[in-house]
């Protein structure tokens, strides 16, 4: 009985034995298959075992599927640099919709800070205010680095352009000139307060 117990003792680790040389070779024939896109690897594997007379053969077909991943790059749109076309035609709008605080915050900071806040406020609702029909004709000049004369000293302002401009003043009708200037990406326009 004893004998008996041994010998299937024997037999169950040969099995356990045969088992794990075929997970072993597993393991083998998984780390010597090459994966390519469009190809197949066969591997056969024959294992003889005394224990059993077993012949193993082994079939790894094997294939890598190409994936494409797209990334959508977002694209912050900056703010477009205002052109003196579009700014004048904003301006002109503002003048007959009476509109004083646009026309007020887009008078460049150089003017304010050469002529005084007041004296530009009272000249805005004076004369500037009272402008109509205001049209730009062309632009003839700029963007150039321009001294301004104010009464604190000259002031170099950059991005600046000048241009012929055609309006209304209290019924009348005059040609002149126009002065403005970038700063970042909005146009500011310039005058001489009085």
């Amino acid at each position: 009985m004893w004998f008996v117990g041994a010998g299937a003792i024997i037999v169950l680790v040969g099995v356990v034995g045969l088992v794990m040389s075929g997970d072993d070779s597993d393991d083998e024939v998984a780390a010597s298959t090459s994966t390519t896109a469009s190809s197949t690897t066969t591997v056969s594997d024959t294992t003889t075992s005394s224990v059993a007379d077993t012949t193993t053969t082994i079939e790894t077909s094997t294939s890598s599927s190409s994936s494409t991943t797209s990334s959508s790059s977002t694209t912050s749109t900056a703010a477009a640099t205002e052109t003196v076309e579009e700014f004048v035609e904003d301006y002109a709008q503002a003048l007959e919709d009476g509109d004083r605080e646009f026309i007020r915050e887009r008078l460049h900071p150089v003017v304010i800070d050469g002529w005084g806040e007041d004296l530009c406020e009272a000249w805005i609702d004076r004369e500037v205010m009272g402008l109509s029909n205001y049209v730009l004709v062309s632009v003839d000049r700029g963007p150039v680095l321009q001294t301004v004369d104010t009464p604190n000293g000259a002031v170099e302002v950059e991005d600046f352009f000048s241009g012929s401009v055609t309006y209304t003043y209290q019924g009348q009708d005059f040609e002149g000139g126009g002065s403005f200037a970038l700063i970042d990406t909005t146009m500011f326009w310039l005058g001489q307060c009085r």
